[in-house]
């Protein structure tokens, strides 16, 4: 589904309150710059950028998944080698046209 809406989004017939590409951004800022995913920070920069009001909402989702050990806040640090596996395949979908 996520790659049928980036093919939506690049042909412009996507919805305009799309969200999957704010994700994507989200995603190669935490993981690339800091060579790690912090859930809860990733979670709370993708909220914050989408939709601030609906991060209110989701406090109790997290408090749930904190509490059910599904959600960490410490991050977990990708290896170098890993970092680098990970840049080699966002810089390849980038070039194939992906969303940035």
């Amino acid at each position: 589904m996520h790659a049928l809406e980036c093919v939506a989004v690049r042909e412009g017939l996507s919805h305009a309150g799309t969200r999957t590409p704010t994700m994507y951004r989200s995603f190669n800022h935490f993981a690339c710059s800091l060579g790690s995913l912090p859930e809860f920070g990733f979670m709370a920069w993708f909220y914050m950028f989408s939709n601030p009001l609906r991060a209110w909402r989701m406090i109790p989702v997290a408090l749930d998944l904190l509490r059910r050990g599904r959600l960490s806040i410490r991050a977990r640090r990708l290896t170098p080698e890993g970092t680098n596996q990970l840049r080699a395949i966002l810089d390849k979908a980038e070039s194939l046209g992906g969303v940035s």
